[in-house]
């Protein structure tokens, strides 16, 4: 990691940073630390960005910004994407999502955030307690019903569009009244995320304004003092054939409409989440001409999707009375078949009561003629 070190270079005689800049080794907690210091010898309380230069790879200028916080001590430093991996400490979530934190109050390198463009945040060595956070674009993970995101202790799932299987269940991402390609898709699914993640207990979460997400450690909710702490607090799963099998299966109402336990004896209902936050129109504004123009596009959306539902409800209403109909003619079958039945079984009560009773008079008949035997040898006797 010492050609970082080495290449630094000033940029411009006007923009250039004042002092050192150093990459140094924390061999206590395994991490590495970009530490500034001004021309006596102090920590730099100026913010720098660093950039790789793009003629020759070896080399990263660093020069002012203005992003400096007083009350937190920290300077952001944006770096270029070509900036190698192995140079600065990393951390990643499920399928590569990268994670970035503060560190600890010694000036630890924190992390990535995302490909391109990369935020990093370093704390001066003489900072006070920090909490860890992050910004993360999540975009690809809300663009398909049923991806799972884990925050802390808690795992959402996105459920989106009209259709969407995962509608209705517990901490869901709601983006049911979106399609996945507005425009603003990444900014309403950010706040949705926010929304949803109202209660975490571990991260406050909330979105930068252009469709990122954030999230910040609350205070004292748990120890996370390197990158590779925070990352195990994150996760990110698409969904798959056979979570979403379940979720149509385990969010329908199944009524039993038939006399045998097929399928097509079955039938599923389910009613999606009708709340003006579903339907989008919680926040309509018409202010403005643009916002009356879109808010006409949004009731229209809403009204589509309430008559989509009605006219399901209605044609499921039908097949329910149709299948009464067909249930009354059958029980009324039923009990005529009973009745037969019935029938039948006392006339079998009869054959076997006549016919006993038959072997009853054969024997009694019987036993008469041997009875009239030793009378008549009584008779000759006397």
């Amino acid at each position: 990691m010492s050609n970082l070190s080495t290449a630094l270079a000033a940029k411009g005689a006007t923009d250039k940073a004042t002092g050192d800049v150093k990459l140094a080794y924390d061999a206590v907690n395994d991490t590495w630390a970009l530490n500034f210091t001004d021309d006596t010898g102090a920590a730099a309380t100026q913010a720098v960005e660093i950039e790789q230069d793009a003629n020759d790879p070896t080399k990263w200028y660093v020069y002012n910004g203005n992003t400096h916080d007083e009350t937190t001590r920290l300077m952001t430093l944006t770096v270029s994407d070509g900036l190698a991996e192995e140079d600065l400490q990393r951390a990643y979530g499920g399928d590569g999502q990268k994670v970035a934190s503060l560190g600890a109050p010694d000036g630890t390198v924190s992390g990535s955030v995302n490909a391109a463009v990369q935020n990093i945040k370093i704390g001066q060595s003489e900072a006070s307690e920090q909490l860890a956070h992050t910004t993360l674009d999540l975009g690809e993970y809300f663009a398909q019903d049923g991806n799972k995101i884990t925050i802390g202790d808690t795992t959402y799932t996105v459920a989106l569009g009209k259709d969407s299987k995962f509608a209705g269940g517990e901490n869901v991402i709601d983006l049911t009244s979106l399609t996945g390609e507005e425009k603003d898709f990444a900014q309403k699914a950010a706040i949705a995320l926010t929304n949803a993640a109202a209660d975490n207990k571990v991260f406050t979460v909330g979105h930068d304004g252009t469709g990122k997400s954030t999230f910040k450690q609350r205070d004292h909710s748990t120890d996370m003092e390197t990158v590779e702490d925070m990352a195990k607090y994150f996760g990110f799963q698409k969904a798959d054939a056979a979570s979403i099998a379940a979720a149509s299966t385990g969010k329908e109402l199944v009524l039993q409409i038939g006399d045998t336990s097929e399928s097509f004896n079955q039938l599923a209902v389910g009613i999606k989440d009708m709340h003006v936050e579903s339907l989008g129109i919680a926040d309509i504004n018409i202010g403005t001409p643009e916002g009356a123009q879109a808010a006409i596009n949004t009731i229209k959306e809403a009204i589509n999707t309430v008559s989509s539902v009605r006219g399901n409800l209605g044609a499921i209403s039908n097949r329910l009375d149709h299948t009464a109909n067909n249930l009354s003619v059958m029980r009324e079958n039923i009990t005529d078949a009973e009745s037969a039945i019935r029938d039948t079984d006392i006339a079998e009560e009869m054959m076997s009561y006549t016919k006993n009773n038959i072997l009853v008079q054969s024997a009694q008949a019987m036993l008469a003629q041997a009875n009239q035997v030793p009378q008549g040898v009584l008779q000759l006797l006397q």
